[in-house]
Protein backbone atom coordinates (compact mmCIF):
# COMPACT_ATOMS: atom_id res chain seq x y z
CA UNK A 1 0.00 0.00 0.00
CA UNK A 2 2.78 2.23 0.48
CA UNK A 3 4.47 1.97 -2.37
CA UNK A 4 1.29 2.69 -4.06
CA UNK A 5 0.54 5.63 -2.13
CA UNK A 6 4.22 7.03 -3.40
CA UNK A 7 3.33 6.20 -6.77
CA UNK A 8 0.17 7.93 -6.39
CA UNK A 9 2.03 11.09 -4.69
CA UNK A 10 5.05 11.25 -7.90
CA UNK A 11 2.45 11.13 -10.68
CA UNK A 12 0.16 13.67 -9.13
CA UNK A 13 3.35 15.72 -9.01
CA UNK A 14 4.04 15.32 -11.60
CA UNK A 15 1.15 15.64 -13.76
CA UNK A 16 -0.09 18.83 -11.69
CA UNK A 17 -3.59 16.83 -11.39
CA UNK A 18 -4.44 13.57 -9.11
CA UNK A 19 -4.00 10.34 -11.18
CA UNK A 20 -6.31 7.15 -11.13
CA UNK A 21 -4.56 3.44 -11.00
CA UNK A 22 -4.54 2.12 -14.30
CA UNK A 23 -2.78 -1.38 -13.98
CA UNK A 24 -0.15 -2.67 -11.53
CA UNK A 25 2.55 -4.06 -13.75
CA UNK A 26 4.96 -5.46 -12.38
CA UNK A 27 6.06 -6.45 -8.64
CA UNK A 28 10.04 -7.61 -7.95
CA UNK A 29 10.70 -9.10 -4.55
CA UNK A 30 14.00 -9.59 -4.27
CA UNK A 31 14.69 -10.32 -0.97
CA UNK A 32 12.81 -10.38 2.59
CA UNK A 33 11.73 -7.66 4.93
CA UNK A 34 12.48 -8.65 7.93
CA UNK A 35 9.62 -6.60 10.40
CA UNK A 36 11.02 -3.66 12.17
CA UNK A 37 13.66 -3.05 9.58
CA UNK A 38 14.21 0.83 8.19
CA UNK A 39 12.65 1.23 4.65
CA UNK A 40 13.57 3.49 1.83
CA UNK A 41 11.40 4.18 -1.16
CA UNK A 42 11.59 6.35 -3.73
CA UNK A 43 9.83 6.50 -6.87
CA UNK A 44 10.18 8.49 -10.11
CA UNK A 45 8.23 8.47 -13.31
CA UNK A 46 9.91 6.32 -16.01
CA UNK A 47 7.54 7.15 -19.37
CA UNK A 48 4.93 9.30 -20.23
CA UNK A 49 2.38 8.62 -23.27
CA UNK A 50 -0.66 10.81 -23.71
CA UNK A 51 -2.39 10.81 -20.39
CA UNK A 52 -0.35 7.43 -19.02
CA UNK A 53 2.24 7.51 -16.76
CA UNK A 54 4.19 4.60 -15.69
CA UNK A 55 5.39 5.36 -12.34
CA UNK A 56 8.81 3.01 -10.94
CA UNK A 57 9.11 2.42 -7.17
CA UNK A 58 12.12 0.78 -5.05
CA UNK A 59 12.27 0.15 -2.22
CA UNK A 60 15.62 -0.62 -0.10
CA UNK A 61 16.25 -1.86 3.65
CA UNK A 62 18.65 -0.40 5.42
CA UNK A 63 21.42 -1.94 7.95
CA UNK A 64 21.78 0.57 11.08
CA UNK A 65 24.91 -0.21 11.91
CA UNK A 66 26.63 -0.25 8.05
CA UNK A 67 24.35 2.44 6.82
CA UNK A 68 24.09 -0.24 3.61
CA UNK A 69 21.39 -0.44 1.37
CA UNK A 70 19.69 -3.41 -0.18
CA UNK A 71 16.83 -3.44 -2.58
CA UNK A 72 13.60 -5.52 -1.47
CA UNK A 73 11.51 -4.62 -3.88
CA UNK A 74 10.26 -2.95 -7.24
CA UNK A 75 6.80 -2.01 -8.40
CA UNK A 76 5.73 -0.84 -11.55
CA UNK A 77 2.48 1.30 -11.32
CA UNK A 78 0.58 3.40 -14.98
CA UNK A 79 -1.40 6.07 -13.90
CA UNK A 80 -4.01 7.77 -15.33
CA UNK A 81 -3.46 11.21 -15.56
CA UNK A 82 -6.57 12.01 -18.16
CA UNK A 83 -9.35 12.77 -15.20
CA UNK A 84 -8.24 16.47 -14.14
CA UNK A 85 -5.42 17.51 -15.85
CA UNK A 86 -5.38 20.48 -17.84
CA UNK A 87 -3.25 19.17 -20.62
CA UNK A 88 -0.92 15.60 -20.81
CA UNK A 89 1.89 15.22 -18.32
CA UNK A 90 5.35 16.02 -19.59
CA UNK A 91 6.72 13.69 -21.15
CA UNK A 92 10.26 12.18 -19.62
CA UNK A 93 13.06 10.98 -21.03
CA UNK A 94 16.44 9.34 -19.36
CA UNK A 95 19.96 11.15 -18.72
CA UNK A 96 22.29 8.43 -17.80
CA UNK A 97 22.19 5.09 -18.92
CA UNK A 98 20.98 3.47 -15.64
CA UNK A 99 18.05 5.37 -16.40
CA UNK A 100 17.23 3.18 -19.75
CA UNK A 101 15.90 0.09 -18.62
CA UNK A 102 13.39 1.75 -16.14
CA UNK A 103 12.33 4.15 -19.05
CA UNK A 104 12.25 0.92 -21.80
CA UNK A 105 10.17 -1.21 -18.65
CA UNK A 106 7.49 1.69 -18.60
CA UNK A 107 7.21 2.23 -22.05
CA UNK A 108 6.41 -1.39 -22.36
CA UNK A 109 3.94 -0.71 -19.15
CA UNK A 110 2.04 2.30 -20.96
CA UNK A 111 1.96 -0.18 -24.18
CA UNK A 112 0.35 -2.77 -22.59
CA UNK A 113 -2.27 -0.37 -20.88
CA UNK A 114 -3.16 1.16 -24.32
CA UNK A 115 -3.84 -2.03 -25.99
CA UNK A 116 -5.74 -3.10 -23.20
CA UNK A 117 -7.61 0.10 -23.78
CA UNK A 118 -8.47 -0.88 -27.31
CA UNK A 119 -9.53 -4.60 -26.48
Amino acid sequence: RKSYELAWTCGHLHALAPPSLRTVDEITFKCPVPIGSILRMDACVSYVEHELMAVAVRAEVIDPSTRRAAVTNEFLYTLDAGGGASSPPMRVSPRRYANVSRFLEGRRAVARALESRHV
